[in-house]
């Protein structure tokens, strides 16, 4: 029960990598709140969780709007007093076809969806919890990036989100700069192909074609995900901040 009496907020869990790390936390003893725009599977991924003893909330909401924010937050500290640790996890790629859209043809509506989803939610969600973090004198924000933000993009990586996850990284380094003196650690987890609904228009030709160069011989996994930010969210980690985890199975070595 490495987590009991925290508080943990984790956005776009209704599904895939941020239901495996709600999960993950609640098997720790975290009380956790999760966030998704899709209400229904949130509400079912609630029932879940709780279902396994967790002690869960759901607050849903879109995290690229302020007002929203400011709303989940406030329901938050009324049911847990507080958010300790902050996962930065929603995050859309569209694509076309399982195909990236070129930026010859990309709109600016669509670059400005996924900028918002992708990285405004994340200063968002940040500066909402940083003055209850200070005031405890510690806490922990991890952003979920990408591979993409840090390598030669895969042919379904379109340039709005590859640019926004490496605005992510960007974010992450400034924020560990302001608030390492307050006690809280800001660091960033950059995962490989995970399987998850955001590939599941990808062909499997493709994913087959990049496992083969994974050391490890295989796709992530949510679980991986979750080890992983767990790790960074540990009361051992104080010395790790503003720094990119890659999670990709070795693929950097290749």
């Amino acid at each position: 029960m490495r987590f009991k009496n925290k508080v943990v907020l984790v956005t776009g869990a209704a599904r895939g990598i941020g239901r495996g790390i709600a999960e993950r936390f609640t098997k720790e003893g975290a009380s956790v709140a999760i966030n998704d725009v899709n209400t229904d599977l949130l509400q079912e991924t609630v029932t879940r969780l709780n279902q396994k003893g967790g002690k869960v909330m759901a607050v849903a909401g879109d995290v690229s709007n302020e007002e929203a924010v400011a709303e989940m937050l406030d329901m938050i500290v009324d049911e847990f007093g507080t958010v300790d640790i902050l996962v930065n996890n929603a995050g859309i790629s569209p694509r076309k076809n399982g195909q990236k859209v070129e930026v010859e043809n990309l709109t600016s509506e669509a670059w400005d969806q996924v900028m918002a989803v992708n990285l405004r939610s994340q200063f968002l969600t940040s500066r909402a919890v940083i003055t209850g973090m200070k005031r405890n004198n510690w806490g922990r924000i991890i952003n979920v990036s990408s591979q993409a933000a840090r390598i030669r993009p895969a042919d379904f990586c379109g340039a709005e989100y590859i640019a926004s996850k490496a605005g992510v990284l960007g974010l992450t380094r400034c924020l560990a700069v302001e608030l390492s003196r307050y006690g809280i650690n800001v660091n960033s987890v950059c995962p490989g192909l995970t399987e998850s609904d955001m590939l599941s228009d990808v062909k499997n030709n493709q994913t087959s074609q990049y496992t083969e160069n994974v050391p490890v011989g295989r796709l992530g996994t949510p679980k991986d995900l979750a080890h992983a930010v767990l790790f960074l969210a540990d009361p051992y980690s104080d010395f790790i901040t503003g720094t990119a985890l890659d999670v990709n199975g070795g693929y950097f070595m290749v």
